[in-house]
């Protein structure tokens, strides 16, 4: 079982994930789908950017709180005013089906709305390789092993 910590959150994977020599990455036990990813930027009238991200802040800890939610993390851009970097990860497609479809969701965009959101790039990945970037020796490598 892997586990992953966040601020003062431990998330426990119900499932294990192995690489194998094609750079899969191939997992068995409970869940055997594949992680994924949503990353990317909101951007929003930089004079009320602290403000929307308060008052996001219930919906935010409202996905946190969400079966399948492994991470779920906004925060401010620390070089460009008024952008909102998005990073979350689910357990698999059902549970990021369930939060879309779901009030902490919904409630975020209206919130979202009142702010003078001006674009939002944000997109989804599933993962199907995983590997350190750090080998036994320290060293940082670009493949999977």
């Amino acid at each position: 079982m892997l586990i992953k910590t966040t601020g003062k959150t431990k998330h426990a994977l119900p499932f294990s994930c192995a690489a194998n020599s094609t750079e899969r990455l191939s997992c068995s036990g409970a869940e055997a789908s594949l992680l994924i990813i949503i990353a990317g930027v909101i951007r929003l009238d930089p004079s009320r950017i602290e403000e929307a991200l308060k008052a996001a802040w219930p919906h935010v800890q409202g996905g946190q709180s969400q079966s399948g939610c492994l991470d779920y993390d906004w925060s401010f851009h620390p070089q460009e005013a008024g952008c909102i970097h998005v990073f979350e990860r689910w357990k698999n497609e059902e549970a990021l089906e369930a939060h879309l479809a779901g009030p902490h969701y919904k409630n975020m965009l209206a919130t979202l709305g009142r702010f003078g959101v001006t674009a939002a790039e944000v997109s989804k990945y599933r993962i199907d390789a995983q590997s350190p970037v750090y080998d036994s020796s320290g060293k940082p490598r670009a493949d999977f092993f």
